[in-house]
């Protein structure tokens, strides 16, 4: 999740015929449903060298290596107080990956759903109570009902989905498909397709909604741009691009004040680090507010808004911590739990002010979920999966 920069000049920037701002201004860009659409994300990206728009071939998605999980993910359901959790398993074993359920209130695993195919992202719909997963290795979603934990509905997608979230107000799912460059819509009520909205270029693996704007954000962590395109969840038709300084690696939303966070890791041309960075973007107008500054290099997709506190929590796997980050700064910090583990998703709880902070140890061998007491900002426990 390396990505290249320079400091603000005030001038601009050619690439490919396109001018981006090397400060910290959006650019918005109307966008084509059939024309030329940004990436962006954390990955072999570096800016000022590499293809800002791509209107070419998509860009196949680097492979993760042959021992590595593929991903873990997690999300919350306030309304339930239960954590989902999947593990998409080393490919070198079965290649298959399971659904943990926990128990929020106990911190226990309540059931397991075993014999996914490369899960790799998970939702949840608090008003339904209905879980999401995106399986990357058979293009399809899972459907599981959070009353039983058992897999009620599958349903095809695009190719490689890589990343889902819901709007809890449409009660309608987004999947971006990673492969092929394109957003499935589900309607959660039928569990049908309703529309396939083609981006132009691969790499899709972040998303964020916004359930009172109905705007869904899209962005990639393969490093391919800075851009972060967006879907009006009521024409279903890509809007404006939001241009960043930096790649972005991980996106959280703060529905309340229509507020989105693309967090970034900020390098030199020589790919020597200076700091990780968080962008603050109001969604009305889709301008820059600030910057919030986060001391290393982050190389995490964990990032989480808590409502309750209107604290950021930014796992961060170069000090080895949960970052807990103010509306300014990086308030204090969570070590990880255990010592020398590696974060791969943040959720939280807002009801209970719980964060959930997953990660691996071992090369991947194990997968833990520590438990932070979002009152006091330290682990409360540690539950280990695998």
């Amino acid at each position: 999740m390396t990505h290249t920069s320079r400091k603000n000049s005030g001038a601009f920037h050619s690439r490919n015929g396109f001018f981006f701002a090397l400060s910290h201004v959006f650019a918005p860009m109307a966008l084509a449903i059939s024309g030329a659409i940004y990436l962006s994300g954390c990955g072999g990206g570096q800016h000022g060298l590499g293809a800002g728009i791509s209107t070419g071939a998509p860009i196949e998605p680097p492979l993760p290596p042959p021992s590595a999980r593929v991903a873990i993910a997690s999300a919350v359901n306030p309304a339930t107080n239960m954590v989902y959790v999947v593990d998409s398993g080393p490919p070198q074993s079965t290649g298959k990956g399971t659904l943990f359920a926990v128990n929020g209130a106990s911190n226990s695993i309540v059931s397991t759903l075993p014999g996914l195919d490369g899960p790799v992202a998970v939702d949840v719909d608090s008003g339904t109570n209905t879980i999401y997963i995106a399986n990357v290795n058979t293009n399809k979603v899972s459907v599981v009902s959070g009353t039983s934990n058992a897999l009620v509905a599958t349903i095809p997608v695009g190719a490689s989905p890589s990343a889902v979230a819901v709007d809890q107000t449409t009660h309608t799912v987004y999947v971006a498909n990673s492969k092929d460059g394109t957003v499935s819509v589900i309607n959660g009520t039928t569990n049908a397709v309703t529309a396939t909205i083609p981006v132009g270029v691969t790499g899709l693996d972040l998303i964020a909604v916004d359930p009172v704007l109905n705007q869904i954000y899209l962005a990639s962590n393969q490093g391919y741009s800075e851009g972060i395109a967006v879907i009006d969840g009521n024409s279903g038709g890509l809007g404006t691009t939001l241009y960043l300084k930096n790649t972005p690696q991980a996106l959280a939303i703060d529905p309340a004040t229509h507020t989105l966070y693309a967090e970034s890791n900020e390098t030199t041309v020589t790919r020597v680090t200076s700091s990780t960075q968080i962008d603050v973007i109001d969604e009305m107008t889709g301008a820059y507010t600030r910057t919030i500054i986060v001391p290393g290099f982050v190389n995490s997709p964990g990032l989480a808004f808590d409502s309750t506190t209107s604290l950021l929590y930014a796992g961060n796997n170069t000090s080895r911590a949960v970052d807990v980050v103010n509306q300014q700064r990086v308030k204090t910090s969570v070590p990880y739990s255990p010592a020398g583990s590696t974060v791969n998703s943040v959720s939280v709880n807002a009801a209970t002010n719980t964060v959930y902070a997953v990660n691996s140890t071992q090369g991947g061998s194990h997968v833990n979920v520590q438990v932070i007491d979002g009152a006091t900002n330290t682990t409360a426990s540690t539950l280990k999966l695998q």
